[in-house]
């Protein structure tokens, strides 16, 4: 296991009965896989109960407040404009985590967290700045934040 792992959570489906008790013990990875599955289970009364474990991306960011030191500038939500961003769930369905450190167009150089979609759509979730260039640390930070995200 790697220390300081963040467990970003998951979102699933479950089926219940009416009396809210679980239907089966199966998790689902969407909502239409469990109402497929409810059609086959013969499950009286079932409905589809979501289980949202999620972290929020600004939770996300404090986890990650250790490096803030290496992105002296900042290390913040992508869209730290909107408030609302913070409290946003990690997002869901997405195949790959891609952490990686790109030179800026008038200075300093920036961290990327993306997510990477199953077509190849990209995500940009995290982001952090550093007017210092071209040293190790910073390598080595998208290095810890990729094993701590599980990428």
């Amino acid at each position: 296991m790697v220390e300081n792992f963040i467990d970003l959570g998951c979102l699933d489906f479950r089926l219940a009965n009416a009396d809210g008790t679980w239907a089966t013990n199966n998790l689902y990875s969407s909502r239409e896989d469990a109402f497929r599955a409810k059609g086959r289970e013969n499950v009286p009364n079932a409905h589809i109960v979501e289980l949202d474990t999620r972290l929020e991306v600004g939770k996300v960011c404090e986890l990650l407040a250790d490096e803030k030191s290496v992105w002296d500038e900042y290390l913040s939500v992508a869209d730290s404009m909107n408030p609302e961003s913070y409290k946003r769930k990690w997002p869901d369905g997405y195949r790959w985590i891609a952490v990686y450190v790109v030179t800026g167009g008038s200075e300093g150089m920036y961290l990327h967290v993306d997510v990477i979609y199953q077509g190849g759509a990209r995500e940009l979730v995290l982001l952090g700045k550093t007017l210092t260039n071209w040293r190790p640390e910073l390598w080595e930070s998208a290095g810890r934040i990729a094993r701590r995200l599980g990428a």
